[in-house]
């Protein structure tokens, strides 16, 4: 089971960090800014990407995963208006 992330602080250089996606990313600079690091931290949470078969899937991450799906299972016919599908998400 994957651990839970968690905002941790890094002492050499200054700053709390996450881990999202392999991904290390910087929150907030100084100790003191923990609950700013929090509120950015959560607000990443909101619009991170979940898979397509999870049940807090946002709709943006179906359409993602059915034109992916369809790129390589249909013509290129069908996916020619994708740009457009991106534009109205």
């Amino acid at each position: 089971m994957a651990r839970p992330n968690k905002i941790w602080f890094r002492k050499d250089t200054g700053w709390w960090m996450i881990t999202l996606g392999g991904k290390k990313i910087r929150l907030a600079q100084g100790r003191e800014n923990k609950k700013l690091a929090e509120q950015k931290f959560h607000e990443l949470k909101v619009v991170q990407a979940q898979p397509a078969d999870s049940s807090d899937a946002r709709v943006a991450d179906i359409i993602d995963s059915f034109l992916a799906w369809s790129k390589i299972h249909r013509r290129d016919e069908t996916t020619q208006s994708r740009a457009v599908w991106q534009e109205v998400l």
